[in-house]
């Protein structure tokens, strides 16, 4: 993540130089007050200079899409997300939204029973950790058998080859394996492994996602 945001840094110092360069060279030959006058316009406009274009990236990078692909490469992972794991014998499932900005990841999701009503929710409270090709992330759960309290999970992410859908954006994955431990309450020490994150590029809501879950139901159990 550091490394990312030095070269984002550097790419708009390196705008702002370009236009410090242009814009005094111009004004050697072409003088408009005074050159002492002149080269303070200059800095002081290269300020805001850094500043707008700072500011517009910002603004883009949160309606496009494309662009925060193009920034966070292969740990682009934006988007809804369906869960899916068995345990005794059992389906389980959920959604996660994964939010990502030029700084960080967050996510917030819920997993389901098999009526499809809400059997726990969970928001991070870390960004993603690197670890050797994984990414870790600890979340604050809450669980149907106890509403009113909340406990920690954290969830082991190995994202699968990253696949590119469009030739001038990077490969990103668009599936995820897990394994998620509890920390806290009634299941703590429970590991739930074997879990299959799968991105749904075309949802725009988590109801999306559940109604192709839905659709699904019979075929989860080969999961």
């Amino acid at each position: 993540m550091k490394a990312r945001i030095e070269r984002w840094n550097i790419t708009i110092i390196m705008l702002v130089i370009v236009y410090t360069v242009t814009v005094q060279r111009f004004i050697l030959t072409n003088p408009i007050i005074s050159p002492f006058i002149d080269s303070l316009v200059v800095f002081l406009t290269s300020i805001g200079v850094y500043r707008i274009i700072v500011y517009a990236l910002h603004a883009l990078s949160r309606v496009s899409p494309s662009l925060l692909q193009l920034y966070w490469g292969r740990q682009y992972l934006a988007g809804l997300w369906s869960y899916a794991y068995i345990r005794d014998g059992q389906v389980f499932l959920g959604v996660w939204r994964i939010e990502q900005d030029l700084y960080d990841t967050q996510i917030i999701g819920f997993g389901v029973d098999q009526a499809f009503a809400t059997r726990s929710g969970v928001r991070s409270v870390t960004d993603l950790i690197h670890n050797n090709g994984a990414f870790e992330v600890v979340v604050l759960r809450t669980d149907k058998m106890e509403p009113d309290r909340e406990y920690y999970s954290k969830t082991v992410l190995v994202p699968d080859r990253p696949t590119r859908k469009i030739w001038y954006l990077p490969a990103c994955p668009c599936k995820i394996r897990g394994r998620t431990t509890i920390y806290g309450g009634p299941l703590t020490g429970t590991v739930h492994t074997g879990i299959v994150f799968t991105k749904h590029e075309n949802a725009q809501t988590e109801e999306d996602v559940l109604q192709y879950l839905r659709s699904q139901e019979r075929e989860l159990g080969s999961v």
